[in-house]
């Protein structure tokens, strides 16, 4: 292996280390519909409910933040 090719492996694993790190973006958005479920978070991006978290089984758990903020 030459070195050119061990130093792109490592700058690949460390690059998927670092984005492993913070797995999640937070972002602030505007419901547009809610069933079905669509936040518009950029002009030009809308989520639908397959790309966000499912809260309500939260509380039947214990958990009692909302919006992912932590209780006060």
């Amino acid at each position: 292996m030459s070195i050119e090719k061990l130093m792109g492996a490592i700058k690949q694993a460390s690059m998927g280390a670092v984005e492993a790190g913070a797995p999640v973006a937070v972002r602030i958005g505007i419901v547009k519909s809610v069933s079905p479920l669509a936040v518009t978070v950029d002009q030009r991006l809308t989520l639908t409910s397959e790309f966000l978290p499912d809260r309500r089984h939260a509380a039947a758990e214990g958990d009692d933040r909302r919006h992912g903020l932590p209780s006060a």
